[in-house]
């Protein structure tokens, strides 16, 4: 036949290939016409067959594993080659030649397309050739074919491969955004570029501005038409002017840039809008032209893959990063946590903790400074969940722990607490607690209660329990609590316990399902409060682990302490 021809493009190295066989198959077997050293080919991929009448070849895949791709769509059936057809084969490119197509074949060239044909995203993987070998493969294959244009879009179809390795291969935003500004400056040989980008709400950004060196534009010159962006979002269509003051006259910042030549471009991925690609100028020499555009609205497409996968790359890395910052804050929260249940004379104490997040909201403490004879006790829930809760949680232990060795009294720590949480938290954030004080000597708990929950006490002679609301008002709120703050005793008798719980436990559940509740808290406290301090706890998270407690499914830190008079 003598007038077909194949340009084979495979790790920075092209090759020629005259289709004067009948049948020509590629795959990595030995066997093949073109036998590939290609890993992602399967032995047998596919083959190209020329027709009976000897004018026209045709392509199908052999079932090969990774299949065959045309124009960038998955060849699924026989299908005609036309000159200028873009053929992948694991991590090789052909490009088919037919001079007797000529400037006919043209037209169905890729870059002539709206978007989506010749560039994929996985395309841009194959280690595809340099900038000099693709200009020197598109000069030497389009020696054949006498028409310039279609010489040019060759070049610029192989031109288009390298520019989409170089983008997808980038992963860091600001990065990609300059490399696509740059490139498509001089693409077309702008004056000027700017990158739009729309936030989910519609807003847009110009979050690019370059002029024909390369350089930043300073916010003071970013005179563009936001009417001709709108109007290329909302019509997902490419806008070119070759006299632009006049095309948009109606526009006074076109008119005052005395702008000869504009072109704009919509960033689409996915079907989403991500932005514009907007070029300028006021240079005669600059005049852009219906190829330009057409070039302009392909790399566009190259260039909104390459966003939005850089856009998920950092989403991942800050994902990353947030988590090991939460890990970090995580350790050092569990940290300032008691390590241990304290030994206290005449008094068995446990606490239990298990957050919804890495970093919780809870807070519970034991402060001892009188030996074994004495002990604070302090269970604490603040508003809100995650690292802002967390700080807080910090915040009062560091203010509390101070003030319990300055005063005796529970109800003069929690006002003394108060002040300085008021002062520090930002407005709608506040903190609920029970600060409790056993002594050994007067074998009784005095606490003191700050908008928490109700306290629960088993009593061993009856086997009976009671509740006894915590009282006060919250922390954080007022600059003064000591009106609204009451100091109470409870007695112990031995074998009582004492039990006190953020809403994490009553409130717990999955989904939408039914809430454990305060009276099942009350059952599990009833049926083994003559069981130890630390048996107690486990019982109720044991109990509590059905409603989500300790899985994915807990939406709110679960905090406990049971005191157990021996």
């Amino acid at each position: 036949m003598g007038t077909a021809r194949l340009v084979i493009v495979k790790d920075r190295q092209h090759r020629f290939l005259e289709m004067t066989d009948p049948v020509i198959s590629f795959g990595r077997a030995p066997d093949n016409t073109i036998p590939l050293d290609d890993d992602m080919a399967s032995r047998r991929h596919c083959v190209i067959e020329r027709d009976r009448d000897g004018h026209h070849h045709t392509i199908r895949d052999l079932h090969s594993f990774n299949g065959t791709y045309l124009n960038g769509e998955p060849l699924k059936s026989t299908e005609r080659l036309h000159c200028y057809d873009a053929i992948q084969v694991g991590q090789t490119f052909l490009f088919y030649l037919d001079e007797k197509e000529g400037t006919a074949g043209f037209a169905r060239f890729p870059v002539s397309q709206s978007s989506h044909g010749m560039i994929r995203p996985d395309m841009t993987s194959s280690g595809a050739v340099t900038m000099a070998h693709a200009e020197s493969a598109a000069a030497q294959a389009a020696a054949s074919v006498s028409d310039e244009e279609a010489k040019d879009a060759l070049k610029n179809m192989l031109l288009l491969q390298e520019l989409s390795k170089a983008i997808n291969s980038e992963l860091d935003i600001d990065n990609v955004l300059k490399l696509i500004m740059d490139t498509a400056i001089d693409l077309v040989k702008a004056e000027r570029g700017f990158i739009i980008l729309v936030d989910a709400e519609g807003k847009m950004d110009i979050v690019v501005a370059h002029n024909f060196n390369h350089d930043d534009i300073h916010t003071s010159n970013f005179a563009i038409s936001r009417n001709i962006l709108n109007k290329v979002i909302n019509s997902r269509e490419p806008i070119l002017s070759t006299n632009a003051a006049t095309d948009f006259m109606e526009y006074a910042s076109i008119v005052d840039l005395e702008l000869r030549s504009l072109m704009c471009a919509p960033l689409i991925c996915k079907e989403t809008v991500l932005g514009v690609l907007y070029l300028d100028s006021r240079l005669v020499e600059a005049r852009f032209t219906q190829t330009s555009l057409n070039l302009l609205q392909t790399f566009a497409d190259v260039a909104a893959i390459g966003i939005e996968n850089a856009r998920l790359v950092g989403a991942v890395r800050e994902k990353e990063r947030l988590d090991q910052e939460l890990r970090i804050a995580s350790r050092i929260q569990n940290e300032l946590l008691p390590r241990e249940n304290p030994k206290v004379t005449g008094l068995e104490v446990c606490g239990r903790m298990l957050t919804a997040k890495e970093v919780g909201g809870d807070y519970f403490d034991f402060v001892q400074f009188e030996g074994e004879e004495s002990i604070y006790c302090c269970i604490g829930d603040v508003s809100g969940k995650g690292v802002p809760a967390g700080l807080i949680m910090v915040m009062a232990r560091s203010t509390l722990r101070p003030f319990i060795s300055s005063y005796y009294s529970t109800k003069k720590i929690l006002v003394a607490t108060n002040r300085i949480l008021k002062g520090d938290l930002k407005k709608g954030m506040f903190m609920s607690m029970i600060l409790a004080h056993w002594s050994a000597r007067e074998g009784k708990v005095r606490f003191t209660g700050a908008g928490h929950e109700r306290l629960i006490v088993y009593r061993a002679a009856t086997r009976e329990i009671e509740v006894i609301g915590a009282g006060g008002i919250i922390l954080g709120v007022v600059p003064d609590v000591e009106k609204m703050l009451n100091e109470m005793e409870l007695v112990l008798a031995p074998g009582d316990q004492l039990v006190m719980y953020t809403d994490g436990v009553t409130e717990a559940r999955i989904g939408k399902g039914e809430q454990f509740g305060m009276e099942r808290l009350q059952e599990i406290v009833r049926e083994n409060g003559h069981k130890s301090a630390p048996e107690l706890a486990e019982a109720v998270v044991r109990a509590v682990e059905p409603f989500g407690a300790g899985t994915d499914q807990q939406h709110d830190d679960i905090t406990l302490i049971t005191m157990r008079r021996e």
